[in-house]
């Protein structure tokens, strides 16, 4: 005879313990591959962060009214295009 009682199934499973997420950092790359922080410059939090400071950095070439890449002089407007945001681990692991 077939019992009508269900068995009960555990759904409990053991897992690991979730790892704590470390906060996103961002750097910003020229387009020669160098960041483009100064030596006193924190890794970015945000990408708004990141931006505001490649703004910052571009200006400096206003004067010239171009960046010297190595590949050849680079018209500001097409600044941003050339250069790279990567994700980083954390400052203490970022070689620049």
């Amino acid at each position: 005879m077939k019992s009508n009682r269900k068995e009960r199934r555990s759904t409990s499973k053991k897992t690991a313990p979730k790892k704590q997420k470390r906060p996103m950092l961002l750097d910003v790359f020229s387009p020669d591959g160098f960041t483009i922080r100064l030596d006193d410059q924190a890794l970015f939090k945000n990408i708004d962060e990141a931006w505001a400071y490649f703004r910052k950095w571009k200006n400096r070439y206003k004067k010239q009214g171009y960046y010297s890449s190595s590949y050849g002089r680079i018209e500001l407007k097409y600044l941003a295009e050339e250069c790279t945001v990567v994700e980083v681990e954390d400052e203490e692991n970022h070689l620049c």
